[in-house]
């Protein structure tokens, strides 16, 4: 689990920052791994959600796939 610190500007239509405040964001990470005991290819997946808490509570999803070589 993480916590991301974002500091973000209220701009202008002239993209002048008028003012400033700080934001965050929470992420966490889970996954599943597999390779055979003697193989050397390796295949993983995760999945990443990031959760934004301002006005109201925003969800991200996010993932990913891997594939690779152990030598």
């Amino acid at each position: 689990i993480g916590y991301i610190v974002i500091r973000e500007a209220v701009r202008d239509a002239e993209n002048n920052a008028v003012s400033w405040f700080w934001s965050g964001i929470i992420s966490t990470r889970g996954g599943i791994r597999f390779q055979k005991p003697n193989g050397r290819m390796i295949v993983r997946a995760a999945f990443t959600p990031f959760i934004e808490r301002e006005e109201l509570i925003k969800f991200h999803p996010s993932g990913g796939l891997s594939i690779g070589y152990s030598f």
